[in-house]
């Protein structure tokens, strides 16, 4: 099986308002869950970020940003995948 080039992995830290939830993730979070996000975020920093696609909506790390929205961020670590397509 022959590799495909990989795309270079960059973060960059993005404004919590140019991002969008995507509407058909299909993974919903309790308020536990998110509780247990902003206790996270809030004693370890945001170690983990977000992918979101060249437009911004979110791929994964919807409670991720869901988090960082309540806890008053304005910004956010992201990694853009832009190689995929909507399939």
């Amino acid at each position: 099986m022959k590799l495909r080039p990989q795309p270079r992995i960059e973060v960059t830290q993005r404004l919590v308002v140019e991002l969008q939830m995507d509407p058909r993730n299909a993974r919903t979070h309790s308020k536990k869950q998110i509780a247990q996000l902003l206790s996270s975020i809030a004693t370890f920093g945001f170690v983990n970020p977000i992918l979101v696609d060249a437009n911004g909506k979110v791929i994964a790390g919807h409670g991720r940003l869901e988090a960082a929205r309540q806890l008053g961020m304005t910004t956010v670590p992201t990694i853009v995948i832009s190689h995929l397509t909507p399939v």
